[in-house]
């Protein structure tokens, strides 16, 4: 029996379809009689395969990323293996393709984004997903993502550090667009790592769980000494350690990067401004140890 002659014009729409090694597409119009949509779903059954052998090995690699759209932003963070599939343009073409995606349909769940279709695309995001995964080698998967939302008065900021390591997300209220504090406070979030913007907006969950560790530590370090204080006393150091300790998780209270001469609460204040909302990513720090 011949072999079939591959048709090149068909060679080429499949590869430009697939964005698939030409080997395989030459290989499965060969096998298919160079019938276009038979290759094509040929590519697709090879490349769940693929897909489904990856998907065992761990991956801790990746990407975070931030994409603003008008009053919607959007940060995620989406993972491979190693650092050369993260730097490759194809693996990033994707990432900004699902967050475009998650932006215009404001999906709530990671398996809804899945199954969205992207603008000109006739292949869910999970094909997609699955046929970078088949192209690249390497298991890719969306681990996170979350909105913020602003009003027409607020301004997003956003920093990205360390090639997509690291990503900051915040609303600034009190500034113009043109304004450079918003990316400046998102540079002092990825940078010193705050979990909360002031006091107040620390959960009294932890509140509680700190008062009873500074408490705890305390009145143990209190019982060593040969004279114990009054107890007035030992609650008033008891309440200057839970103070600090509090006001360390908050970006106010934290030395500003760019001046350690005053604190982020002052830089804030003398140019009007007021934080409404952050979120910091660090790549790999929300990933489930049974995550693939």
């Amino acid at each position: 029996m011949s072999e079939v002659k591959v048709d090149v014009k068909l060679l080429k729409k499949l590869r430009d379809t697939t964005d698939l090694p030409i080997t395989d597409c030459k290989e499965a119009l060969m096998e298919k009689n160079n019938i276009f949509e038979a290759a094509l779903s040929l590519l697709k059954i090879k490349g769940l395969a693929k897909a489904e052998k990856k998907s065992i090995n761990k991956a801790t690699e990746g990407v975070t990323k931030v994409v603003i759209s008008g009053n919607n932003a959007i940060i995620a963070e989406l993972n491979c293996q190693t650092e050369q599939v993260a730097d490759l343009e194809d693996f990033n073409d994707l990432f900004t393709k699902i967050l475009e995606t998650i932006l215009k349909h404001q999906p709530k769940t990671i398996e809804e984004v899945l199954m969205l279709k992207a603008d000109g695309s006739s292949e869910s995001l999970n094909d997609e997903i699955r046929f970078a995964i088949a192209k690249l080698g390497e298991n890719i998967f969306l681990n996170r993502f979350q909105y913020l939302s602003k009003n027409s008065d607020e301004v997003f900021g956003s920093y990205i550090h360390g090639g997509g390591k690291y990503s900051g997300l915040v609303i600034i209220k009190g500034v113009d667009k043109d304004s450079d504090i918003p990316n400046n406070v998102a540079m002092q979030l990825v940078s010193a790592d705050a979990k909360y913007i002031d006091i107040d907006h620390i959960p009294a969950t932890v509140r509680d769980k700190e008062l009873s560790i500074i408490s705890e530590k305390t009145k143990e370090e209190e019982k060593l000494k040969a004279k114990t204080r009054p107890d007035n006393i030992l609650e008033n150091i008891i309440r200057g350690r839970f103070e600090k300790v509090l006001s360390e998780l908050t970006i106010v209270d934290q030395l500003y990067i760019k001046d350690n001469t005053i604190k982020v609460k002052e830089y804030l204040t003398k140019n009007h401004a007021t934080i409404i909302a952050m979120i910091r990513y660090q790549l790999g720090e929300k990933i489930d140890s049974s995550a693939k």
